[in-house]
């Protein structure tokens, strides 16, 4: 009766060490893809925020620099579509596009002296800058939600859905041979 006792205190204490070792490295895996979130949403935030700095400058923007930074925003926010959820890489790439529609006015602005007035200008580089700050608020919400749901273990859920015990209602039928007792 002891040796029974001891293979099921074995047994257990092993199905439990199999259980946390899978809920730990879930945990793990997810503390990492979180993490790589995080990096991207920086980039993002980061190019952004250094191009709408380089759109005040005029022109005094060196054109080699402002390309790599274009290069850098659109890096960041195809990496973010890769990684996140649906409303976050809407998000980025809204953050993306208002980024650089004020970028391309004020370069235009800049660079031109044909065209509207001195005050419609000043007008819509305020309306795009607006608009290129409220996207950027609109993403570190997004982001901020993202980056603070519950780390999940779906791997350890998946292994005891493996083991619950299947409807039988939804079992495929055994077709049985009758036998005639003759």
């Amino acid at each position: 009766m002891d040796a029974l006792w001891g293979l099921l205190g074995v047994l257990l204490g092993g199905a439990l060490t199999i259980g946390g070792n899978l809920l730990l490295s879930d945990r793990e895996a997810a503390e990492a893809a979180r993490n790589e979130k995080k990096l991207a949403y920086l980039a993002l935030l980061t190019s952004a925020r250094k191009l709408r700095y380089l759109s005040r400058q005029g022109r005094n923007r060196d054109i080699d620099e402002l390309d790599a930074d274009r290069t850098q925003l659109s890096t960041a926010n195809y990496e973010i579509e890769l990684l996140a959820t649906r409303q976050v890489a809407s998000s980025a790439d809204q953050l993306r596009r208002s980024t650089l529609d004020y970028l391309n006015l004020a370069r235009k602005s800049y660079e031109t002296d044909v065209g509207p007035t001195l005050v419609d200008r000043v007008d819509d580089l305020a309306i795009a800058r607006r608009s290129a700050r409220m996207a950027n608020d609109v993403f570190i919400e997004a982001a901020r939600s993202d980056l603070q749901r519950k780390l999940r273990s779906s791997r350890l859920r998946d292994v005891f859905h493996s083991l619950q015990v299947p409807n039988p209602d939804r079992l495929p039928e055994v077709k049985t041979r009758s036998v005639d007792a003759d």
